[in-house]
């Protein structure tokens, strides 16, 4: 069926089309409910590169570099686990979870070292405790925004789920 587009061109619009823009907007959409657990895991990661980064510079690149190369390794699991629901039809993200929970608590066991031993042994590149104890807290609120929307998400309680589950039940039309 042929109908005027722009510039009074006629338009062709077959249903190839449209399953391809449902699939796009369906992608979108799934994307959409996942955007802060991607944004999250890659704030995590950087954090930690950087934490390496700076131990490498200063010349302490020892047993220090085990916890951010366990972190960056985590976000590197958490990644491709959120890469394989995007492309899959599944939906929750439990090792991430799982995972996230984890580094939750070597964060909270790495604040205490660091408010107990000071920042000598884990972040020598700070002159005081406050920094690290600000990146490490930073890191926690991360963490548990991470956690908290992966259980909104498998509770079906986030914000994008309505318009995915039409956009999957095909309910909506494409615009």
């Amino acid at each position: 069926m042929a109908r005027k587009g722009h510039a009074g061109r006629a338009v062709v619009h077959d249903q190839g089309y449209d399953e391809t823009a449902r699939r796009t907007q369906l992608r979108s959409a799934k994307n959409s409910r996942y955007a802060l657990v991607r944004y999250g895991v890659a704030v995590l990661f950087f954090l930690d590169f950087y934490w390496v980064l700076l131990l490498g510079f200063t010349g302490h690149l020892g047993i220090a570099a085990v916890l951010p190369t366990v972190g960056m390794t985590i976000c590197g699991i958490c990644m491709w686990e959120h890469y394989a629901v995007l492309v899959s039809a599944r939906e929750d993200l439990p090792l991430t979870r799982d995972l996230m929970v984890g580094s939750s608590f070597l964060s909270g066991v790495t604040l205490v070292v660091t408010l107990s031993a000071g920042t000598s042994l884990l972040f020598p590149f700070f002159s005081s405790v406050g920094p690290a104890c600000a990146a490490l807290a930073v890191a926690l609120v991360v963490k548990a925004a991470i956690i908290f929307k992966i259980g909104r998400i498998h509770d079906h309680l986030d914000r994008g789920f309505d318009r995915y589950q039409a956009l999957l039940n095909n309910d909506r039309m494409v615009r």
